[in-house]
């Protein structure tokens, strides 16, 4: 069976996650969920689970992190939105790394 997902890490670098942003289309048992996570130290916190999944396989979409004070705003291609606490803060988010999708664009306000 093919298990679909794809995932957008921000943080420190590879051992420290702000956010790990992983919408699953179906994988790992989660079909259209959106999981996320943090990292420190490569040690991975507790999960949170969103219900909201406006993405679609194939088609271009457009997701947006605004970084508050404790907490990251996450607004979807869709109007939807969610947060996801800051865990680990930092004065800047220095690593970008995705897996399993194609970036068209970046937009810095």
């Amino acid at each position: 069976m093919l298990e679909l997902s794809f995932a957008v890490n921000l943080g420190k670098d590879s051992s420290n996650y702000v956010v790990h942003l992983n919408p699953r289309f179906d994988y790992q048992g989660d079909a259209k969920k959106i999981i996320c996570n943090s990292k420190e130290e490569n040690c991975w916190g507790k999960e949170q689970r969103e219900t909201a999944f406006p993405f679609q396989q194939g088609a271009e979409t457009t997701i947006c992190f605004e970084y508050q004070a404790d907490h990251l705003k996450i607004k979807l291609s869709d109007g939807q939105d969610f947060s996801f606490p800051i865990r680990m803060p930092l004065d800047t988010i220095s690593f970008l790394a995705m897996d399993g999708i194609e970036l068209k664009s970046l937009c810095l306000q």
